[in-house]
């Protein structure tokens, strides 16, 4: 009563949840043409609900129940949608995501079969969390796509590199720790890519996590913006950096690094700096941050130190060490 009450007076902002996935809305909340922004969570999709939601910008779907050809009428029954959002959706077996408007794209994966064939899409994000080799991922029209987010919660192993090979056109790739130590775990061969700014949340500074930094950077040509944040793992990896092997990968290209150090993993960003160093020919700026008070004063003159003796292949490159909050 109350949602019908809602659509009546022309609601523009719908955000309703149940506390089960068998719940079902009424049905002119899928005809509304006033609604901009709709959330649902807990809820039942039918088959046979007909969609027509003209102005609808932002649809966010989680814990959501329904068939493929429920979510399909649905995204695709949003000529207008910009913003789309789906996790932890149930029912799913082989979903095609068509939709020529979605610009931005929130899809959390569990398991199933998904095929995206969106033309507009410039942002996506992907969450996996399937131990399943049948997560499939399927890239059919993402013509406009320039910025891509990765993160691995957990995933059959052979699988991430499929979905990473989906992606060579983007502009911005970011991938989080356990993306990247799935990576460090693949020995593989990267084909030239258009990245353009690479960001990367490295929980390993060790000789795996370098050599996959590089190897990423190597088949990154149009690379010009570096970003890592740097961490640590007690007890993980190896401490010894023995790397002549890519010691001589020129970035031709990159001009500005952005490293945020670890006090627990100074050999490993020590040897990264000087590897950068020595290697992007027309850097301009490497800038490497600490969070307050986490080295001792004596600690930070030695890093800085030893920094200011690596080689430069740029002329122009500027250290700059920052301090955050």
């Amino acid at each position: 009563m109350w949602v019908t009450f809602a659509i009546d007076k022309g609601v523009k902002n719908l955000d309703f949840g149940f506390s089960s996935y068998n719940d079902i809305l009424p049905r002119c909340v899928f005809t509304s043409q006033s609604l901009v922004i709709l959330s649902l969570s807990g809820v039942k999709l039918e088959d046979q609900t007909q969609v027509h939601l003209g102005n609808l910008r932002k649809l966010s779907l989680l814990f959501v129940r329904g068939s493929d050809q429920a979510f399909e009428r649905l995204i695709s029954g949003c000529r207008s949608l910009l913003k789309l959002t789906i996790d932890k959706a149930k029912g799913l077996q082989n979903l095609n995501i068509s939709n020529p408007s979605v610009v931005e794209l929130f899809l959390g994966v569990e398991h199933g079969h998904i095929a995206l064939n969106s033309p507009a899409l410039k942002m996506l994000d992907i969450v996996y969390d399937s131990s399943s080799s049948s997560c499939l991922l399927e890239v059919t029209d993402v013509t406009s796509l320039e910025e891509v987010n990765v993160e691995i919660v957990s995933c059959y192993r052979d699988f991430f590199m499929a979905l990473i090979s989906q992606f060579q056109c983007v502009k911005v790739l970011s991938l989080t720790a356990y993306a990247l130590s799935r990576l460090s775990s693949l020995k593989t061969y990267y084909p030239p890519n258009r990245l353009e700014r690479l960001v990367l949340h490295s929980c390993w500074s060790d000789e795996r996590c370098l050599q996959i930094i590089f190897d990423l950077v190597a088949a990154s040509v149009k690379l010009e913006d570096l970003e890592i944040y740097s961490g640590y793992t007690r007890g993980y990896g190896s401490t010894r950096f023995n790397l002549p092997e890519i010691s001589n990968h020129v970035m031709p290209l990159l001009k500005t690094v952005t490293l945020h150090c670890d006090e627990n993993s100074l050999e490993g960003q020590l040897k990264l700096v000087e590897l950068l160093l020595g290697n992007a020919i027309v850097l301009e700026e490497l800038v490497i941050s600490f969070k307050k008070n986490q080295m001792t004063a004596v600690e930070g003159f030695n890093f800085v130190e030893q920094v200011s003796r690596f080689e430069k292949a740029s002329t122009n490159a500027n250290v700059v060490f920052v301090e955050e909050a």
